[in-house]
């Protein structure tokens, strides 16, 4: 055999081999895509039905917080509206309390300081137990007014 047979069969041999291979490895590839393409597929939908779960969640978080907040607030209405309505008791009692004392009509209003005492002794506890429902600066000028009525000696 000469030299130039020999380099033709081994490169013939070497171009086949190269070509397989290259054949093989273009194989190799579209197989390793495709899988890779079935596995983010598959994690894409993992991913959307956890986002949808979690977004479900979310929901249904916020509709009871919706819910705790309308009954929340709703009952801070009713504590605004029995303090309100104490407030104006002890009001009109303390006046009343007031003129009996710059009156020569006693009789009319006989037992104006234990009303008085009553009404004011009233809004002191019902705000003490509801005081949670109000912000600390009114919390203050609540207290301090009560405390105003607690110092006049004859209540």
């Amino acid at each position: 055999m000469d030299w130039v047979t020999i380099i033709q069969t081994t490169l013939a041999t070497t171009s086949s081999i190269a070509v397989i291979l290259v054949i093989l490895g273009y194989i190799a590839y579209r197989l390793f895509s495709q899988i890779l393409s079935r596995d983010i597929e598959n994690y894409k939908i993992k991913l959307q039905t956890e986002v949808d779960l979690l977004k479900a969640n979310l929901e249904k978080t916020s509709i009871e917080h919706q819910i705790r907040f309308e009954r929340l607030h709703a009952e801070r209405a009713k504590i605004i509206a029995e303090l309100y309505r104490l407030l104006a008791q002890t009001e009109k009692d303390t006046i009343e309390l007031i003129m009996s004392l710059n009156s020569d009509h006693l009789p009319f209003f006989a037992g104006s300081d234990e009303k008085a005492r009553a009404s004011r002794e009233e809004l002191s506890d019902y705000f003490s137990k509801n005081r949670i429902y109000f912000t600390s600066t009114l919390c203050e000028q609540i207290s301090h007014f009560i405390e105003d009525l607690s110092q006049i000696d004859w209540i």
